[in-house]
C-alpha cells in the first residue's frame, strides 16, 4: 500500500526515535525502538470525514477499525439527489444489530433537520406503531432513493424495536435502512414512550450534547421521534431544538431526522 505523507518529522528519543507523520488532517506519533524494530503509534481520530469517500469509510470499518480511527460525533458531508445538502454524525459504533445478528460498525444521525417538515401519518393515531407509519414507508422509499448512490450501496438495514402504538407496551422489531432515533435510543429513558426502545446511543449520552437539532437555516422545530406516545393513541415523540420532549398527534408536520448504518 502507498501513503502519502504530507510532513514526517524524526528526532533522538533514548534508544529510539520519535516520529511525527501526518496525513488527512490526522497526526500519527511513535516511537521506532531499534532493539525490536518496531512502531508503536498513537493516532488522533478523525473528526471530519468530507476528505474520505463513503467506500473508504466502509473499508475501514468493514477491517473493524471505525472505532479506532474516527471520533464519535466525526462528521460527513452528503449533498441528495434533489440538492438538497445535509451532515451526519456518527452517534455510536457497533451499537445496532442487523438480521444476521452482526453488528453494523457505525450508527449515523443527521446534525440538522430536514428542509421540509413531515407527518408520521396522514391520520390522528399512531395505530400500528412505527412499523405500520407512513413516515416510515417514506424515509425507506423516497428519502432512501434520494441519497448519492454510494452510500446506499453500503447501507446496512438494522433491526428496530419500537411499541407497536395504541398505548400498548408490546415491542415489534422492523429492519430499516432509513429510520427516526427512538426516544430512549436519543435521552436515554423513556418519558412519553412505553421504553424498552433500544439503547441510548453513546454520542447523546455525553455531558453538554444537545438532544435537539434546528433546520439548516437556523430555523427551530420540533423533530418527530419513531416512539408511540404511552399517553394517547393519537400520538407520538417528539424533541425540540432546545432538547425538551413531548408528544403530538400523528397527522401534525414537524421536523425530521435520519439515522442510518453501514
Amino acid at each position: 500500500m502507498n501513503i502519502k505523507i504530507e510532513n514526517l518529522t524524526i528526532e533522538n528519543a533514548g534508544n529510539g526515535v520519535n516520529i511525527n507523520i501526518t496525513k488527512d488532517n490526522v497526526i500519527a506519533q511513535g516511537v521506532l525502538v531499534a532493539d525490536f524494530g518496531t512502531v508503536c503509534c498513537e493516532k488522533e481520530l478523525m473528526t471530519n470525514l468530507d476528505c474520505l469517500s463513503w467506500e473508504e469509510i466502509n473499508e475501514i470499518a468493514k477491517h473493524g477499525d471505525a472505532e479506532r480511527t474516527f471520533a464519535l460525533g466525526a462528521t460527513k458531508k452528503v449533498t441528495l439527489t434533489n440538492g438538497e445538502e445535509m451532515t451526519f454524525r456518527i452517534i455510536g459504533f457497533n451499537h445496532d444489530n442487523t438480521e444476521d445478528c452482526e453488528k453494523a460498525a457505525i450508527t449515523w444521525d443527521s446534525t440538522v433537520l430536514m428542509n421540509n417538515e413531515h407527518k408520521m401519518n396522514d391520520e390522528w393515531t399512531n395505530k400500528g406503531g412505527w412499523e405500520k407509519s407512513k413516515m416510515r414507508e417514506w424515509l425507506n422509499k423516497d428519502i432512501f432513493d434520494r441519497l448519492p448512490i454510494n452510500l446506499r450501496n453500503i447501507i446496512k438495514p438494522v433491526i428496530k424495536t419500537t411499541s407497536e402504538g395504541s398505548r400498548s407496551e408490546k415491542l415489534v422489531n422492523t429492519v430499516d435502512k432509513i429510520f427516526l432515533l427512538s426516544e430512549r435510543e436519543l435521552f436515554g429513558r423513556n418519558i412519553y414512550s412505553v421504553g424498552k426502545e433500544g439503547n441510548w446511543y453513546d454520542y447523546y449520552r455525553q455531558e453538554d450534547v444537545c438532544w435537539g437539532k434546528k433546520h439548516k437555516n437556523g430555523n427551530t422545530n420540533w423533530a418527530w421521534l419513531r416512539s408511540p406516545s404511552a399517553r394517547f393513541g393519537s400520538d407520538f415523540c417528539m424533541v425540540h431544538s432546545d432538547g425538551d420532549g413531548s408528544d403530538c398527534g400523528a397527522n401534525c408536520e414537524f421536523g425530521v431526522s435520519l439515522g442510518f448504518c453501514i
